[in-house]
């Protein structure tokens, strides 16, 4: 070989072994939206690429906001729907995959579900997907209201029931009966159906105070999925909601399904409230 080309083939290998150390030699995995690089390219773009691939992973696996406050992290929601926050904090859905915002429904502030459209003309693959937005918010408020406690709270002043269960006073302004209470309850559940509120909360002349987190919780519980539409009326729509649960880490079987009814009750002006409903954790 002449002296010339094998100074050149010389550099080609350092080219070739530099490159292999910058890309590793075996690839990066992306998720199934990202093309994946060549391990043996010998283009400095496939560097660049590289790069730009890792920050878009990391953007789409970034937990997206939410318009109602985070829900404990065990319940994990596993719907076909991503959740947009516009600038006034409401949510819209959009469909999975398909990169148009579809503007059919929306919390309202108080975390109930609203529409934009009439809900009667809807297919019932939206009323499902309305159905689990107003699931979850029924779910993160009732864990707040029947398992920890919404308001502010004076530790130092209780009351105790006939169990010795301690209530604490609840300090928040305008908060002073359990009718107040109820009044926030109802903002994302209807008053069609009885609450518990009553074995969480206690009057005592002009204060009301709150258990706040004496009810155990299941530690099974993994997620919630909202299967189908069962039957609906004129002002109601009733869904089966299927529960998931995992006891395999606590020395039982395994996983394992429990179905439920849960039901959104349409008001006169058009909003879902949360009627039938069970706190499944």
């Amino acid at each position: 070989m002449k002296g010339k080309d094998m100074k050149r083939t010389t550099a080609l290998i350092a080219a070739a072994v530099l490159l292999c150390g910058m890309t590793g030699c075996k690839g990066k995995s992306t998720d199934s939206s990202t093309a994946d690089t060549p391990a043996d390219t010998t283009s400095a773009a496939a560097s660049e690429n590289t790069d730009s691939t890792e920050e878009g992973t990391a953007e789409a696996t970034a937990p997206a906001e939410s318009g109602t406050k985070e829900a404990d992290s065990s319940t994990a929601d596993t719907s076909d729907t991503k959740k947009a926050k516009d600038d006034k904090g409401s949510t819209t859905t959009t469909a999975a995959g398909s990169g148009e915002e579809k503007a059919v429904f929306e919390y309202n502030s108080d975390g109930a579900v609203s529409f934009n459209e009439p809900a009667e003309e809807q297919s019932d693959d939206e009323l499902i997907e309305a159905g689990q937005a107003l699931f979850r918010s029924a779910c993160e408020t009732d864990w707040s209201f029947t398992v920890g406690s919404p308001y502010e709270l004076d530790m130092n002043k209780y009351l105790e029931n006939q169990f010795g269960w301690k209530f604490y006073l609840v300090t928040t302004p305008g908060r002073n009966s359990i009718a107040d209470v109820e009044k926030d309850y109802y903002k994302v559940f209807s008053d069609r159906y009885p609450t518990a509120l009553s074995e969480v909360f206690m009057e005592d002349g002009s204060h009301v105070y709150a258990l706040n987190g004496e009810r155990g919780i299941n530690n099974y519980y993994q997620y919630s999925q909202i299967t189908e539409i069962t039957s609906r009326t004129k002002d109601e729509v009733f869904f089966n909601v299927r529960n998931y649960y995992d006891d395999s880490a606590y020395g039982g079987p395994g996983p394992y399904e429990q179905d439920e009814e849960f039901s959104a009750v349409i008001g006169s002006d058009g909003v879902w409230k949360a009627g039938k409903f069970r706190l499944p954790y």
